[in-house]
Order: C-alpha cells, then sequence, then structure tokens
C-alpha cells in the first residue's frame, strides 16, 4: 500500500510539472558554420544575408557569381561600409543592421528563422516581410 502512494506522489508531481512547463524556442547558432541566405523576391534576389561564425548578421547588395560570396564577405566582415548587427534574444528575436561608417542609417528587424533554410525578416518600423533562402 505504502508504495502505491509513494507512486502516485511522483506522478502527481509529474503530471503537475508536465501542466504547467511552457515550450521554449530556442534558436542556436552553431559557432562552427557560416550560413548564407538569398533574397527570394525579384526586389531582393541580388541582397545577401550572411551569418559568420560569431553570430554577427550582414547583409550586402552583391552582383557577383554566387560561388563567390561567401568569400566577398570574409574578406569584407571588417569593413566600415557593410550592414552588420547580431541577434538580441529578448521576447522576440530583434536584429538591428548599421554600417560603422553610417550610424544614422539603421534596419531594424525581427528575425524568424523557418525550418533550416529560410529565413524572413520583418520590419519594426513598417512591417514589411524580407525573405531569404539559404545558399
Amino acid at each position: 500500500m505504502n508504495k502505491i502512494l509513494v507512486f502516485l506522489f511522483f506522478m502527481r508531481f509529474t503530471f503537475t510539472d508536465k501542466l504547467f512547463c511552457q515550450e521554449v524556442k530556442t534558436i542556436k547558432i552553431s559557432k562552427e558554420n557560416t550560413q548564407l541566405f538569398k533574397g527570394v523576391s525579384e526586389e531582393l534576389s541580388s541582397w545577401y544575408f550572411f551569418l559568420d561564425s560569431d553570430s554577427i548578421c550582414y547583409l550586402a547588395e552583391l552582383k557577383i557569381p554566387e560561388e563567390e560570396i561567401i568569400n566577398w564577405f570574409e574578406v569584407r566582415k571588417n569593413s566600415n561600409n557593410i550592414f552588420k548587427g547580431k541577434v538580441e534574444f529578448g521576447q522576440y528575436p530583434t536584429l538591428t543592421l548599421t554600417k560603422d561608417n553610417d550610424a544614422e542609417t539603421r534596419m531594424n528587424f525581427y528575425v524568424i528563422f523557418e525550418g533550416k533554410n529560410q529565413l524572413n525578416l520583418s520590419s519594426t518600423e513598417d512591417g514589411k516581410n524580407y525573405e531569404f533562402i539559404e545558399k
């Protein structure tokens, strides 16, 4: 009889914990890999979003062969003339992109990773969505 009571006692806490636990969504940014995304729509077709191994995000409009894009970002990511920023994980993941030589120009987005290979940036100013797919 005591074994049954102890069993029921532990089951109650296990069941209660599961009832009150909330699902937490996290985005893991790998330190080992870089990711390259290309704009999907016609207006974004020459825009690339690069996520480096230090979790820094870069955005640039490039009209060079796709096989050269990753190298272009790797070489120029410390440039003062490229949009860059880091995703902030608050209530909603946000990203502010700025250029080091133009601090007045700021682009603010909500960041939505859809699956493994799709990224959506939603402007916090006008709500416009920008869709990127991993290359």
